[in-house]
């Protein structure tokens, strides 16, 4: 056998082999599309969409409630330092009239500063919780926090109530 039909059997066999790879790739693909193959990639797709934008909105659900949340206790935290304010106010008119001993005076607006600070405290923090993603247990907690100092600042107003007589 010379080189030259040696050479074209092999170059037969060669175009063979490509001829049936292309043909098991053809019939493969034919298998994928008479199988549904395409549709099932769509609708996998299609369903992964679905999920991501459900998500997508429960999480957008979540931010508008945690604003909600945040807008509503940085109200509660500017009404509470509004009344800790006229508490001062008042605390200040009977210490003028004598009408509270220097002392007792001390100790009232000692609470009241300190009730204040906490409470400007407090909004900063919910005010920066505005930029995180996933503040609910934060926010959570910090309006337990808030409820402590709503409690505490009623039993300051109590007490200058009395401390004034009333």
């Amino acid at each position: 056998m010379s080189a030259k039909p040696a050479a074209a059997a092999v170059a037969a066999v060669v175009v063979l082999a490509i001829g049936l790879a292309g043909c098991n790739t053809y019939m493969d693909a034919k298998a994928d599309l008479v199988s549904g193959g395409p549709q099932q990639r769509v609708a996998a797709a299609q369903a992964d969409l679905n999920a991501a934008k459900t998500t997508n909105q429960n999480l957008q659900d979540q931010q508008v409630a945690l604003e909600r949340d945040i807008d509503r206790n940085e109200r509660r935290i500017a009404a509470a330092q509004d009344e800790l304010d006229q508490s001062n106010a008042a605390l200040a008119a009977a210490r003028s009239q004598k009408r509270l001993s220097e002392q007792r005076y001390a100790e009232l607006k000692r609470q009241s500063d300190a009730l204040n600070s906490e409470l400007a405290v407090l909004d900063l923090q919910i005010q920066g919780d505005r930029s995180k993603p996933n503040a609910g247990p934060e926010i959570a907690a910090k309006e337990a926090r808030l409820r402590d100092l709503e409690r505490r600042k009623a039993d300051l107003d109590r007490a200058i109530r009395l401390a004034l007589g009333g």
